[in-house]
């Protein structure tokens, strides 16, 4: 073949003969070709490179750690506090910030070394690991090297270590505070842009705060949540975060204050109501001290003393507006619904830009059933804050109960679009199409209403659960109600409907149960007595359905199952004419059930009454020419009215068998 070079200049082809692509004096062109590919290799393995390690175009896009291949700590470490440290990055001027992780390290090793902690704290600073540019990154980083919490962050105006302006980040691993103390609700992470002005000299002396105490003091609370305390008490927080003897009262009431914060976060309401206790001893005259008291009555569902507290707010400063609005919360959740709507007013009038109390006030119409004074108040709250989610949430569900489809799906949608993860919007939603007989699709949105929640949706579970009895999956249900009852142990309609599947699924005296509990919680609901008879029938205790249906038909005059269950009850008791008299009130509320005719015509022939009977059960027959206990109940009232032909037919059958028999 003829050689592929060029001549000098490379204005033709060489002219010579070859074997291979290059004739014997253009040999090198191999070399050539190999570090030209070699280099197209090479060019955007480099970009790449550069772009992950944090030095393309001055961002990192994700995390190499040339270094710690291996995991830093042991995995299923239990007897210490594991602290990574990743490097404080400068994208802006690209200064080294390595002083702000050593001097976390530092200030973390003086907790140790002084034993400020009942678990030993390792902290470890590496700068091989580049500060995690979201809050995924900084997980996975965490999860590999097994640490409790890891720390990074953004640093700029470095002014040789002297100073810094520092954005502090922070992951926690949220499976030992779930697992040691799942009624926590601790934040366990920050990455937002908050810059803090510090120094190294000021980190490592302890005075550098996060979540309102300092760095020491917060990472000793979160070793003492990894070990055995489920339950952090007011004095733990107090040896944390009091330090002097020689504190003023203000300084202590500061204190106080943040150690109520601090257990209101984690739901320790006793441990925040003392600490709020010890503020107003100091301060008796602080009306919002009151107030953050009540908040903490209120949340651990004592709703008297929460009253009194925001009540005590109002005597001490009757504009403070807060108070208003926090005591008609607590109204709505006594049911003093009409007391709530005055504080919700009055706070409005005294402060009539938050939509809150606008949507707080709806809410409460909601549940007195005034949708249209709801709706009012919702759009009042919209027109305030156009991308209020829960305005257009609850507005959305109450034009669903007003059965306005269109007004209901449209608001359900933009409360969705101005926050995708919002949970009570999907479980709308599926509410929403439930209604539709869109069934996939409402156990879809229950579905992410429940993903979105971490599994603490009490509503999504309910209705979830309402959808599988609905499609007769009743196993599925009970299950659903199961895990609403075990979140909302007060709900009586989670009893109703767990009894409801436990009834359909044979389980009568647990089903009797929940029934029961139903009725404690809330004697309203008249539909326990029903399918609690129901539950007492299947266990044959007649007595006590009869009673129980009895019940159900005092509550409700026209309830035609429980007349029809009551009926079957008595007669098998053998109590026929109260039977009789219940099968005719049953068919006086509904003359077209085929079922109902069947059974009285089965009493009317217990009691011989067989022209009635007959009657019964032809008319059972016309209304369903399928009903076969009726042609067979039929068949047999026949025989019973003509038993003296039933008779002469038997005779002469046995006859004429016998004779066929003797003749052979």
């Amino acid at each position: 073949m003829r050689c592929y070079a060029r001549t000098v200049g490379r204005k033709k082809r060489c002219e010579r003969q070859c074997r291979f692509f290059f004739c014997h004096d253009h040999t090198y062109k191999w070399w050539e070709l190999l570090i030209k590919f070699g280099a197209l290799i090479a060019i955007p393995i480099t970009i790449v490179s550069y772009n992950n390690l944090g030095y393309w175009g001055g961002k990192a896009s994700s995390n190499l750690e040339p270094i710690h291949t291996s995991a830093i700590f042991q995995s299923s470490d239990s007897l210490n506090f594991n602290v990574l440290i990743t490097r404080f990055e400068d994208y802006v001027t690209q200064s080294d910030a390595e002083c702000i992780g050593k001097s976390i390290e530092q200030s973390i090793g003086v907790i140790d070394a002084n034993n400020e902690s009942t678990i030993p704290i390792v902290s470890v600073y590496t700068d091989s690991i580049l500060s995690p540019s979201n809050q995924i990154l900084a997980k996975a980083i965490q999860e590999k090297h097994n640490a409790d919490l890891i720390i990074y962050g953004l640093a700029r105006n470095i002014e040789d270590c002297n100073s810094a302006e520092v954005c502090f980040r922070f992951n926690v691993n949220e499976n030992f505070i779930s697992r040691e103390n799942p009624e926590f609700d601790v934040p366990i992470s920050r990455h937002d842009a908050k810059y803090i002005v510090t120094s190294p000299v000021q980190i490592e002396s302890g005075n550098f705060e996060i979540n309102e105490f300092s760095l020491r003091k917060w990472i000793s609370l979160l070793a003492e949540l990894k070990i055995n305390k489920k339950k952090i008490s007011f004095f733990d927080l107090e040896k944390i975060m009091i330090d002097s003897d020689t504190l003023s009262d203000q300084e202590l009431s500061d204190i106080y204050l943040n150690i109520g914060r601090t257990c209101k976060s984690l739901k320790q309401y006793e441990c925040s109501i003392e600490a709020y206790s010890k503020a107003i001893n100091l301060f008796a005259d602080k009306p919002e001290y009151y107030n953050y008291r009540g908040l903490a009555y209120k949340n651990s569902q004592n709703f008297p003393l929460a009253i009194n507290d925001y009540t005590k707010a109002l005597s001490l400063n009757p504009s403070y507006h807060e108070a208003y609005y926090n005591r008609g919360a607590a109204y709505e959740r006594s049911k003093n619904y009409q007391a709530a709507i005055e504080d919700f007013k009055r706070a409005i009038k005294l402060h009539s830009k938050d939509e809150d109390y606008f949507i707080y006030l709806g809410f409460v119409y909601d549940k007195m059933k005034e949708y249209q004074k709801a709706v009012k108040y919702y759009s009042i709250a919209i027109n305030i804050n156009p991308e209020d989610t829960l305005a257009y949430g609850n507005r959305g569900t109450t034009y669903r109960d007003l059965n306005q489809k269109q007004k209901a799906i449209k608001d359900i949608e933009t409360a969705l679009s101005l926050d995708s993860t919002y949970s009570p919007s999907y479980n709308s939603r599926g509410i929403y199409y439930k209604n539709e007989k869109r069934y996939n699709l409402a156990l879809k949105d229950y579905n992410k209403a429940i993903s979105l929640s971490k599994g603490k949706h009490t509503y999504a579970y309910f209705n979830r659960g309402y959808l599988h009895f609905l499609l007769k999956n009743h196993s599925l249900a009970l299950k659903d109600f199961d895990k609403s009852i075990e979140l909302d142990p007060e709900d009586s309609d989670g009893y109703f409907f767990r009894g409801i599947a436990k009834l359909n699924l044979n389980n009568y005296k647990s089903a009797i149960e929940d029934f029961s509990k139903s009725l404690a919680l809330n004697d309203s609901i008249y539909d326990n007595y029903y399918y609690r008879g129901k539950s007492f029938y299947e266990l044959k205790k007649y007595k006590e359905a009869v009673e129980d249906f009895s019940r159900s038909i005092q509550k409700d005059t026209l309830n035609l199952n429980a007349y029809s269950s009551r009926a079957n009850a008595y007669f098998k008791m053998q109590n026929q004419k109260e039977a009789l008299d219940d099968f005719d009130k049953a068919i006086q509320l509904n003359p077209e059930l085929a079922n109902t005719y069947n059974s009285r015509g089965s009493a009317y022939l217990k009691t011989l009454n067989v022209n009635y009977a007959i009657a019964d059960f032809k008319k059972a027959i016309s209304l369903r020419n399928t009903h076969f206990y009726s042609y067979f109940n039929l068949f047999l009232s026949y025989c019973l009215k003509y038993w003296y032909l039933v008779i002469v037919i038997i005779t002469v059958s046995i006859v004429f068998i016998a004779r066929k028999f003797l003749n052979r």
